[in-house]
């Protein structure tokens, strides 16, 4: 398994886990992951990270940094491989890979997973944003590496 950049041809594999993970309501767009790839110049401070098993995409995450404050957009994994512990080793990975710096997020109050999960790593909830999912509160956690 390798945990880097995807490549454009795996973007249609990370756009159906995304779906599949927050519905088309509060999905990123297949475009912005296209462009984040296309034009990095137009993207300065967005990171996507893939975790990959020969060419099938796992899970991924999506980071913006500005000011050592990283803003962990999203982090999803594939419905067939969830609860096997990628979404552990893909966290772990963006918190390696951004020591001394912040990172930022914000969770669905109702996704007990993934707030275990954080809570798991030393995140902090920081605040509660009311009605942030529409249909729910979202947490806001913060991690000082």
């Amino acid at each position: 398994m390798t945990i880097d950049s995807p490549k454009i041809e795996d973007i249609d594999q990370i756009y159906q886990i995304e779906l599949d993970s927050y519905g088309n309501e509060e999905s990123t767009d297949k475009e912005t992951f296209c462009d984040i790839l296309n034009y990095p110049e137009h993207y300065v401070g967005y990171k996507l990270i893939a975790l990959k098993d020969n060419k099938q995409v796992i899970g991924f995450y999506y980071t913006i940094e500005e000011n050592k404050n990283i803003d962990l957009v999203d982090i999803a994994i594939h419905k067939d491989y969830r609860n096997f512990g990628y979404g552990k080793k893909l966290l772990k990975h963006c918190i390696d890979t951004n020591q001394n710096k912040t990172i930022h997020l914000v969770v669905r109050d109702d996704n007990t997973a993934a707030i275990k999960l954080y809570e798991s790593f030393s995140f902090k909830k920081s605040s509660i944003e009311k009605d942030y999912y529409g249909d729910c509160d979202g947490i806001r956690f913060t991690l000082a590496l």
